[in-house]
C-alpha cells in the first residue's frame, strides 16, 4: 500500500490491492493527499473491472494491537476508502487530520480498535475538519468492538474553535455493534450533522445495538456548537433502529440511553426509526438524576418525531429523580406525530416522556 500511495498522481488516482490479511510492523505513515483518491480492497487479482470483485470482499489490515493507525492522511480533496477491514489498531483504525476535503468509507469494517490516550477520541475513526460543510459518508459499513474516551467507533470534530459548521457525518446501512465509550457517544461522538439512515430488510441494515457510554448518549453522542449562526441537525431516517444501548454512571447524572443531544439550539428529526430496550443508569450520590432512557435533548432545541416506535426503554437511579422513560426533553420546540410508546418502566413513576 505505501508503494502504492506513492506512485499516485492526477489522473492514476485509484489503487486495487489484492489478498486477504496484511499484518502491520508499524504504523501507517501519514499521507498527504493533494488529488482525489480511491483505494479499494477485495480484489483476487485477476478482475478487470470493479464490479467483478467478489461480493462483499475486503482487504483486512491488521494493526497487531500495538503498531498506531492502520492508515492516517490529510486530503484535500475527496477520498474513498472502500471493502478494507481495519483491525486491532490500538491507536484507531483509520485517522484524518485536520483537512477540507471530505471522506467517503464504503463496505469497510472496524473492529477491536481503540485509543485511550489524553484527548482520546474516535476508536475506530477520528476525523477533523478545517472548512465549513464538509462531508464524512458511511455506506454499508459495520463497526464492532471499539473502543474510546469519547465516540466509541466515531469521532468527528471542528479543527478551530471558530468554524461554525463542523463535518456533517452521513451513515446508510451502517451498523454499530458493542462499542463502547469512557464519557460520550458509545458508538459516535460528533461535533457536526448527522444523519442516519436505515437500508431497509430491518435491524441489521442499519443499526446501533449494546453500544454504551459512562455518561452521555449510549449510542450516540452530539455536542454540537453552541451560537454558531446554522445550528446542528440531527436526523434519523425510517428503517434505523437503537436497540439495547446504555448510558450510565455512578457518580453523576447521565441521559440519552440511545442518543445524547447536548448543545442547546440543536434541531432533533427522528422519522420512521426504532427505539428499543435502551437505559439510562445514574448512581446514588445527589443529584444525579437520569434522563431519557431513549432520547435526551438540551434546552431551546427543535425536536420532531414521526411514525417512531419506543419499546421497553428505561430510566433508572440509585437515589434520585428519573425523567422520561423514553424521552426526556428540555426547553424547546417538541412534535410527537403518531409515535407509539410501550416503555413499561421500572418505576411508576418514570413517566414515558
Amino acid at each position: 500500500l505505501d508503494d502504492a500511495i506513492k506512485l499516485l498522481t492526477a489522473t492514476r488516482n485509484e489503487i486495487w490491492i489484492a489478498g486477504a490479511t496484511n499484518v502491520l510492523a508499524e504504523a501507517s505513515p501519514l499521507y498527504a493527499f493533494v488529488t482525489p483518491v480511491k483505494i479499494r480492497g477485495g480484489f483476487a487479482g485477476t478482475e478487470e473491472s470493479v464490479a467483478e470483485r467478489k461480493p462483499g470482499a475486503r482487504l483486512v489490515i491488521d494493526g497487531h494491537e500495538e503498531v498506531g493507525p492502520c492508515l492516517q492522511f490529510s486530503n484535500t480533496e475527496p477520498v474513498t476508502i472502500d471493502s478494507i477491514g481495519f483491525v486491532r489498531s490500538s491507536l484507531r483504525g483509520l485517522y484524518r487530520s485536520d483537512s477540507p476535503g471530505d471522506l467517503t468509507v464504503t463496505n469497510c469494517a472496524f473492529e477491536g480498535s481503540w485509543v485511550s490516550a489524553y484527548n482520546g477520541y474516535g476508536g475506530a475513526i477520528y476525523v477533523s475538519a478545517v472548512e465549513n460543510g464538509k462531508k464524512l459518508a458511511i455506506l454499508d459499513s459495520a463497526f464492532v468492538c471499539n473502543e474510546a474516551v469519547n465516540g466509541g467507533a466515531i469521532c468527528t470534530v471542528r479543527a478551530a474553535d471558530d468554524q461554525e459548521i463542523p463535518i456533517a457525518l452521513v451513515l446508510s446501512g451502517t451498523r454499530f455493534e458493542d462499542n463502547a465509550a469512557d464519557y460520550g457517544g458509545g458508538a459516535i461522538f460528533a461535533e457536526g450533522a448527522v444523519t442516519v439512515v436505515g437500508a431497509g430488510g430491518g435491524v441489521a441494515a442499519g443499526s446501533f445495538t449494546g453500544n454504551a457510554a459512562g455518561y452521555l448518549g449510549g449510542a450516540i453522542c452530539v455536542n454540537g456548537v453552541k451560537g454558531v449562526s446554522v445550528p446542528v441537525a440531527i436526523t434519523v431516517g425510517r428503517d434505523a433502529a437503537f436497540v439495547g444501548n446504555v448510558a450510565t454512571n455512578e457518580s453523576y447524572w447521565t441521559g440519552g440511553g440511545a442518543i445524547a443531544v447536548v448543545t442547546e439550539g440543536c434541531t432533533l428529526d427522528v422519522s420512521g426509526a426504532l427505539f428499543a430496550t435502551n437505559l439510562a443508569v445514574s448512581g446514588s450520590a445527589v443529584g444525579c438524576n437520569a434522563l431519557g432512557g431513549a432520547v435526551f435533548a438540551s434546552e431551546n432545541c427543535t425536536n420532531r418525531f414521526h411514525k417512531t416506535r419506543f419499546i421497553g426503554n428505561d430510566v433508572r437511579s440509585g437515589a434520585n429523580a428519573c425523567f422520561g422513560g423514553a424521552l426526556s426533553l428540555s426547553t424547546g420546540r417538541q412534535t410527537l406525530d403518531t409515535c407509539a410508546f410501550d416503555c413499561r418502566t421500572s418505576e411508576p413513576t418514570n413517566r414515558r416522556i
